[in-house]
Parts: structure tokens; C-alpha cells; sequence
């Protein structure tokens, strides 16, 4: 029979393991760098830049991201914004026959300074949907 702290640790480990983490969002940019948004129990995790070797990753509690999406001419539109040390990171994915995504950087957080990188077409895997049931028509 285990201890009740052995148990207890056991129940730890096997709780921490049971929660996978998930690729809502990857794809590789025109400069040939990775993005990827990965869920793991209440949290997002970002990471960008070269495979085995990422310039920017930070997680984010759920409730702290900002997301949605919209229906426009047969044409799903998904978005994710996170925060890290006063940027904004936002990901704008097109689903349909020519998927398309970018990622736009807002610099402390002002929309007039500003980096976007488009995502290889071919190379898109976007689930951002499962965060968000609702779907609106997009505004003109």
C-alpha cells in the first residue's frame, strides 16, 4: 500500500501528464521561420522563430487572451490576440480554398508601429476556431 503522500505525488504526476498540449495554430512564414500556439490546460503557449531554436515564446492564461471570429463570402476568419512585456501578437487566419494567415507585432502595444509576416499558404495548420464557438458575420 502506497503512502498517502506517495499517493499524492503519484496523482500529481500522472494529473500533469494527462494534460497535452495542443496546436491550435502553426505555420511556417516567408522567412522561413515557425509560429506555432499551442493550448495546455488553462494556458496558451506562443513560440516563434526557428525550429529547435525559437526567438520569443511566453504562455498566456486563457482568459487573458483576446479572440473571435467571422464569417465573410464562405470564408471562416479566426483571430488571436496575446500580450507579452507590453507588445501584441495578433494572428489572423482565412480559412476556405486559399487559406491565409499573418502576424501582426504592435509594438508597445501602438497600432502605428507595427510588423506583419504572412505565413506560407502550404504550410498553415489553424484549429483557432475551438476557441471560440461564436461566429459573426465580419464587418465591412
Amino acid at each position: 500500500m502506497l503512502s498517502p503522500r506517495l499517493s499524492a505525488l503519484l496523482l500529481a504526476v500522472l494529473a500533469t501528464g494527462a494534460a497535452q498540449a495542443e496546436t491550435l495554430f502553426s505555420c511556417t512564414t516567408t522567412q522561413g521561420k515557425q509560429l506555432q500556439i499551442e493550448a495546455q490546460g488553462d494556458s496558451l503557449h506562443y513560440r516563434y522563430g526557428k525550429t529547435g531554436k525559437p526567438e520569443l515564446e511566453f504562455s498566456q492564461p486563457r482568459q487573458n487572451i483576446n479572440n473571435g471570429a467571422c464569417s465573410s463570402e464562405g470564408k471562416r476568419h479566426d483571430w488571436l490576440v496575446m500580450t507579452h512585456n507590453g507588445n501584441e501578437y495578433m494572428i489572423m487566419a482565412e480559412g476556405g480554398q486559399r487559406q491565409r494567415a499573418t502576424l501582426d507585432v504592435y509594438l508597445n502595444a501602438r497600432k502605428n508601429s507595427s510588423l506583419t509576416l504572412t505565413c506560407r499558404s502550404n504550410s498553415i495548420h489553424n484549429r483557432l476556431s475551438q476557441l471560440s464557438s461564436i461566429s459573426s458575420p465580419c464587418s465591412p
